[in-house]
């Protein structure tokens, strides 16, 4: 039983420290991205599965609305303004024909 809490309060310091790393290089992504898998190893092979290429912008806004980040938390995270979120979600909705009243992830049937 000692181990499964351990493995559980690991999985909470892990998103605890995706929800807080900033990702303003190439190379945060990469760090980011190596944890990101770590922690949902299906999320990506699901996107590829979808036969849409995505850009990394698209790929990383995808990342982070999965780990549940508003407007605000993405752009922080970023580094952009909110409004660039916004409209990089909107372009992104348009680009897959997502409708407006379906979060982008569940269009996607990402799990």
């Amino acid at each position: 039983m000692r181990t499964k809490v351990t493995s559980v309060t690991s999985i909470i310091n892990e998103l605890e420290s995706l929800m807080t790393f900033k990702i303003l290089t190439q190379q945060d992504w990469k760090i980011f991205k190596n944890q990101f898998v770590a922690l949902f190893p299906k999320f990506f092979i699901q996107l590829k599965l979808k036969n849409i290429h995505f850009t990394a912008s698209e790929e990383r806004l995808l990342a982070l609305e999965y780990i549940h980040l508003n407007n605000r938390e993405i752009a922080n995270k970023l580094g952009i303004s909110e409004r660039s979120v916004i409209v990089s979600r909107h372009r992104l909705r348009k680009k897959i024909g997502a409708p407006k009243n379906l979060p982008i992830l569940d269009f996607l049937k990402i799990d």
